[in-house]
C-alpha cells in the first residue's frame, strides 16, 4: 500500500546507503570541531589533520549508530531517514511502533555503536601500538572506542531526547519521562561540572532546561496553580519518532469541519484556573497518556485544552474507546472522521483496533454519504499501517461491498492487508479481483513489499500474466 507518511527528512538528502537517505547539515561540523577542541591542542603532530580526522571520526560514529536505529526500522518493514545535524543524528520512521518495537528501534543505535566500532577498538587499541609502535594511530583507536562506547552510554540516560529518554517516554508516557531528564540532567550537570568537564556539563544542563521548558509549555509543572509560563510558541513534542504529518489534501477533498462538543466529562465546579497553555502541547501530552492507559490524565488533559483550539476531535473519542464505552466511541469517531478525516496519529488507529470497534465504526461510516466513504478509506489505511491488519482487510472488504470506491483500487488494499495479516491465499485472491476491476500497475504490484507472501504463490504467475495481457 502507499506510505501516506513518506518524505519526513527536511531537505535533499546528500547520500545513500542501501535504501537509506542520508543529510549532514552544516552545524555537524562546527559542533564536532569544538568537541575535540582540547583534545586537537594536545595531538603529537599536526593538529590540523587530526582536525579532519577527528571530524571524521565523529562522523562515523553517528552515521553507526542512527543505522543501527534505520536498520531497526527496516526490520520493521518501514523506510527511514537519516539526518546528521549539530549536536547528535536524527532517525525518523514514516509511522509510530508498537511500545515495544519501538523500544527496540531506540536501544538498536547503541548496540551498533557499540558491537561495530566501540567494543573492536578498545579491545585492538593495544594491539595496534604494540603492532605499529605509532601513538598517533594508538590515539585515534582509542578515542573510537572511547566515543562508541562512553557516548553510548550517556545516550542511555533517562533525558529527552536522547535514546534512554525516547525509552523512557514509550514505556512509562511523557510526563514521566520529563521527570526523569530533569532529574537525571540536573544530576550528570553537576558532576559534570564538578569533575572539571564543563563543556559536556553544559550540554547536558541545556538539555535538562529545554525539558523544564517543555514540561511547563505542557502543563506538567505549575499546572494546577494556575501559573502562566509566558511561552507562545507551536512545537511538536521530542521525538526522534515524530507523529506522521498529515497528507496535504486536494481542493476536491476538503471539508468544512463542525465544531463537536470535546468534554467527555463535566468540568469539576471547584476546579483551579488553568495556565494559557498550546493546545498542541495539551493534546500531545493526553496523546502520551492515552498510549500507556493512563486515561485519566488523557481526560484531565483533554479538558484542559477543550476551548483552546485546534484539539482533534479523535482525542474525546479515542478516550472513550479507550474506557470501554464502544457505543459513544464509534459515534464520536464517525463524527470526527468525517469531520476532520486524516487522524492526527496512528494511535487513533490502534485505539479503534484495540477496543474491536473497526467494523462496527465502518459500517456506521458507510451509511452515510460520499464523505462517510473517503472516511472508512481512511480508517482502513491507518488500521493497516498501524499493524491492524486483520481489521484493515475487513473493513477493506465492507469498502469494496458498498461499491462507491475504486472497486479496483480498494480491492488491491485489501488484498496488501490480508497478506500482511498472514493470510496469503486471501491475498492473491483480492489481488486477482483488483485486476479483474481493472488495476493496471505491473511495477507496483512486483515492488509492494506487503504482497511478497503473495508473489510466492504458485497463482500469481497468472494474475500477473493478466495484468500484463492487456
Amino acid at each position: 500500500m502507499r506510505d501516506p507518511y513518506a518524505g519526513l527528512m527536511p531537505g535533499r538528502p546528500h547520500l545513500r546507503l542501501g535504501s537509506v537517505p542520508i543529510r549532514v547539515e552544516w552545524p555537524f561540523f562546527l559542533i564536532a570541531a569544538l568537541l575535540g577542541g582540547g583534545l586537537i591542542r594536545s595531538w603529537p603532530g599536526n593538529r590540523l589533520a587530526f582536525l579532519g580526522i577527528w571530524i571524521g571520526i565523529v562522523f562515523v560514529s553517528i552515521l553507526v549508530h542512527e543505522l543501527g536505529h534505520a536498520i531497526a526500522y527496516r526490520v520493521y518493514g518501514q523506510h527511514p531517514t537519516v539526518t546528521i545535524t549539530a549536536f547528535w543524528g536524527l532517525t525518523e520512521g514514516q509511522r509510530e511502533l508498537p511500545k515495544w518495537r519501538s523500544v527496540v528501534v531506540s536501544l538498536s543505535g547503541v548496540i551498533a555503536a557499540m558491537a561495530v566500532l566501540g567494543v573492536p577498538a578498545m579491545l585492538l587499541r593495544n594491539r595496534v601500538f604494540d603492532a605499529t609502535g605509532s601513538y598517533q594511530l594508538y590515539l585515534i583507536v582509542y578515542e573510537i572506542g572511547f566515543i562508541n562506547l562512553w557516548w553510548s552510554v550517556a545516550n542511555l540516560l533517562p533525558l529527552l531526547p536522547l535514546d534512554g529518554g525516547q525509552i523512557t517516554r514509550t514505556i512509562w508516557g511523557l510526563r514521566t519521562a520529563r521527570f526523569a531528564s530533569l532529574v537525571a540532567g540536573g544530576g550528570v550537570a553537576i558532576y559534570l561540572f564538578v569533575v572539571g568537564q564543563s563543556f559536556a556539563a553544559v550540554f547536558i544542563a541545556m538539555l535538562a532546561l529545554m525539558n523544564l521548558a517543555e514540561a511547563m509549555q505542557e502543563g506538567f509543572i505549575g499546572r494546577s496553580r494556575g501559573l502562566s509560563t509566558g511561552y507562545a510558541t507551536r512545537a511538536r513534542p521530542e521525538s526522534h519518532r515524530p507523529s506522521p504529518p498529515r497528507p496535504a489534501k486536494s481542493k476536491k477533498s476538503r471539508r468544512k469541519r463542525g465544531a463537536p462538543d470535546l468534554r467527555i466529562v463535566p468540568p469539576a465546579p471547584d476546579r483551579p484556573p488553568v495556565r494559557a497553555v498550546d493546545p498542541d502541547r495539551l493534546e500531545a501530552a493526553a496523546w502520551d497518556a492515552l498510549r500507556v492507559g493512563d486515561t485519566a490524565e488523557a481526560e484531565n488533559l483533554l479538558l484542559e485544552a477543550t476551548g483552546r483550539g485546534g484539539v482533534s476531535p479523535h482525542l474525546s473519542a479515542s478516550i472513550a474507546a479507550a474506557q470501554g464505552r464502544s457505543d459513544e466511541a464509534v459515534r464520536l469517531f464517525a463524527q470526527a472522521f468525517v469531520a476532520a478525516q486524516t487522524p492526527p496519529n496512528l494511535a487513533v488507529a490502534r485505539v479503534i483496533a484495540d477496543a474491536q470497534i473497526a467494523v462496527p465504526l465502518a459500517e456506521q461510516l458507510l451509511a452515510g454519504d460520499a464523505e462517510g466513504v473517503d472516511a472508512a478509506a481512511q480508517l482502513q489505511n491507518h488500521l493497516h499501517f498501524t499493524g491492524a491488519y486483520r481489521d484493515a482487510a475487513v473493513v477493506g472488504e465492507r469498502i469494496v461491498a458498498d461499491g462507491r470506491r475504486s472497486v479496483a483500487q480498494s480491492s488491491y488494499e485489501v488484498a496488501c492487508s490480508w497478506a500482511k495479516a498472514g493470510d496469503a491465499e486471501a491475498g492473491l485472491s483480492w489481488l486477482r479481483r483488483a485486476v479483474d476491476a481493472g488495476f493496471r500497475a505491473p511495477k507496483l504490484i512486483e515492488n509492494e513489499d506487503d504482497l511478497a507472501s503473495v508473489r510466492a504463490l504458485p497463482g500469481y504467475a497468472e494474475v500477473r500474466n493478466a495484468l500484463t495481457a492487456d
